[in-house]
């Protein structure tokens, strides 16, 4: 049908939020009929046809459709909103790039001393470029107020993926956590402090990168002149009585905002690993003085007390980044990643036995000088019952590294290597860098351009075979016929001449990982629920993978006869099943029969973090809830199946 002579289309065109050709297409996509005249029968073909989101729509049918405009950008959705004001998803009207505006309240923005003290810190801000901090891309004033352009990160943020998922496995938190640490000491190198460092405020992307956002009470520590800026009666903190976010906030910081530095950020974040391990905070209270009071004087409790299969070292870090004292505390952030980078390294050993825990239960006992002098450079062998830190590293052949000088051509190639299972994927510009990402990260398969601005491609392979550290790592070289000489015949080197197509790349791929034949049509799966809803869903996720032979249990006992006979795959299973357990279930089948190394896949309604504990302990490999979407479950499915 022809466009309608509505007003709101000419509201829409008037203001720019939906351009005359759009409105012009999502009208010939429907019948006459379709329209049945007014303002809200053309908002909801426009709607259903993807030019307008709901909230879009809201706004114009509450007359507010000025609001959607701010500066050179068109709002989206509402994504949320704060003390400090809200953040909204919005598109730049030209370059149709998609970025997140944060909003902030007038009533921080109400004197020109304000206004100063806040471009010095959006100036300060916006020098920040480093992969793991959120980037400012410009600031500027619409109808609502004076706002932030930042990068817009598709994903979600730890506080929601705990919530969603459970604890995180200890291998993953440090991961999460060195990143975070990585990304924060780049920040203090600045010569500036976050001040509000929580689950909340770390972006976690589609391929695990750990983004720092919310840089909203970031403090700059010197001014030019040599001065602190800790004035509080400026700037954006002036609404806050104590600036920060009290279930994470250092003593000091509580009792004198002013003053915290750069060792505030490491409490903070010491809190934030102790949420990832747990889904608690380390204090919980009910009013705001006994939180602060806690952070003061509550004894540090053990982290090996409720998640025993942390490593001692782990403990230990933990205990430093919360010491009450800030002289007793990790001085800088580099300093925590160093430690942090050692406990990552030897999770791929055998973890310690449980750490002693006194009588009353509240502190680990921990041998202070043994762990010490275990951390000393040079070490030669870890402590007794320590082997974890050993210098050995348990290399994923799922985990990647892309070494590619071309910012464009990284972007590309990442997506088709994410595509090919490769997950996460690490990228550096140099050999030197990829030398250094080996030594920080289980990385089992290295993807390479013959050139690179410190080395070829070539001469980066040979120092990968030469150091006994990268044993196993398998390398893939990316070149033209004119390029690298033709490599010699090894099941763990491969060779790839451009142009070459995705399909190539993945093939590639996968015959160095070993899965070239490893599709879901060829393997097995056995699913244990008791509800016939449920076992429908997940057999609908399972089948649109790819998965076609998937065997069905509706208790848990059945489902542990079949694991005992039948080599699986796959096991996806519930957790409370009538006769027997998914965490039973679990702990039998890593026990007895043909599964005892079986990725297994729970799902489950369950919340409780000791109960979700002892089903991790027992050797469920993933948590997903019950409420989980279809592309959560897929994403599980795939990543645990290898496929």
């Amino acid at each position: 049908m022809k466009t309608p002579q509505v007003s709101v289309i000419r509201q829409l065109l008037d203001n720019q939020v939906v351009g005359a050709l759009e409105i012009e297409q999502a009208f010939a996509k429907v019948p006459d009929s379709a329209f049945t005249g007014g303002a809200e029968s053309a908002l909801e073909i426009l709607a259903m046809a993807g030019e307008l989101t709901p909230f879009q729509v809201a706004r114009i049918l509450d007359g507010k459709i000025t609001e959607l405009i701010m500066g050179n950008y068109v709002v989206l959705s509402k994504l949320g909103s704060g003390g400090m004001g809200s953040v909204f998803k919005a598109r730049h009207r030209r370059m149709k790039r998609i970025v997140a505006l944060k909003m902030l309240n007038k009533e921080m923005l109400d004197s020109p001393a304000s206004l100063q003290r806040f471009q010095r810190e959006v100036e300060s801000i916006a020098k920040l470029m480093h992969p793991g901090v959120v980037a400012a891309y410009d600031a500027d004033e619409g109808p609502l107020g004076h706002f932030l352009v930042m990068e817009y990160v598709e994903g979600n943020d730890l506080l929601n993926l705990v919530a969603k998922n459970g604890p995180f496995s200890v291998p993953r938190a440090v991961d999460t956590i060195v990143q975070a640490a990585r990304a924060m000491a780049y920040v203090h190198s600045r010569g500036l402090i976050h001040r509000d460092i929580k689950p909340a405020n770390f972006l976690v992307d589609g391929s695990g990168n750990v983004k720092v956002a919310d840089l909203g009470l970031v403090r700059v520590e010197k001014e030019s002149d040599g001065s602190s800026s800790s004035t509080e009666t400026e700037g954006l903190t002036q609404a806050c009585t104590i600036a920060g976010t009290l279930e994470y906030m250092a003593p000091e910081q509580a009792m004198d905002t002013k003053t915290a530095d750069a060792r505030a950020d490491i409490y903070s974040l010491g809190c934030t690993l102790w949420y990832l391990l747990t889904a608690k905070v380390v204090y919980p209270a009910d009013t705001q003085m006994k939180k602060v009071l806690a952070h003061q004087n509550a004894p540090i409790p053990s982290l090996r007390q409720f998640r025993p299969d942390a490593p001692a070292p782990l403990e230990f870090v933990f205990r430093k980044m919360l010491a009450k004292s800030i002289t007793d505390r990790y001085q800088t952030m580099d300093e925590v990643v160093v430690d942090l980078e050692k406990v990552a390294r030897g999770l791929g050993g055998d973890m310690p036995p449980p750490a002693t825990v006194d009588d009353a239960g509240a502190t680990m006992m921990v041998d202070k000088d043994e762990l010490l002098g275990h951390f000393a450079k040079g070490a030669s062998s870890p402590p007794p019952g320590t082997a974890i830190m050993q210098n050995f590293m348990a290399r994923s052949p799922r985990t990647g590294l892309l070494v590619e000088p071309s910012r464009t051509q990284a972007m590309m190639i990442g997506r088709q290597l994410e595509q090919a299972g490769l997950s996460p994927i690490h990228k550096v510009a140099s050999g030197g860098s990829a030398l250094e990402a080996l030594r920080d990260h289980p990385i089992g398969l290295v993807v390479s351009t013959y050139h690179l601005p410190d080395m070829t491609g070539a001469e980066l392979l040979h120092r990968i075979r030469d150091d006994a550290d990268f044993a196993g790592i398998r390398f893939l070289l990316i070149s033209s016929l004119d390029d690298a000489p033709p490599m010699v015949a090894d099941p763990a080197m491969a060779q790839l001449h451009k142009p070459f197509t995705p399909d190539q790349l993945a093939q590639s791929v996968q015959r160095l990982q070993g899965t070239e034949a490893r599709t879901p049509a060829t393997m097995k799966v056995l699913l244990a629920d008791d509800s016939p809803s449920a076992r429908r869903r997940m057999r609908g996720a399972l089948t649109e993978v790819g998965f076609v032979d998937i065997v069905e249990a509706p208790d848990g006992k059945q489902a542990a006869r079949l694991a005992e006979e039948h080599r699986f795959d796959l096991i996806c299973t519930d957790f409370q099943m009538p006769e027997m357990t998914g965490g039973e279930f679990t702990a039998h089948a890593r026990r007895v029969g043909l599964n005892t190394k079986t990725p297994i896949l729970m799902c489950t309604s369950e919340t409780d973090p000791q109960l979700l504990e002892g089903v991790y302990k027992a050797g469920v490999n993933r948590l997903v809830g019950k409420t989980a979407s279809t592309r959560d479950l897929t994403d599980a499915i795939r990543a645990l199946a290898g496929v």
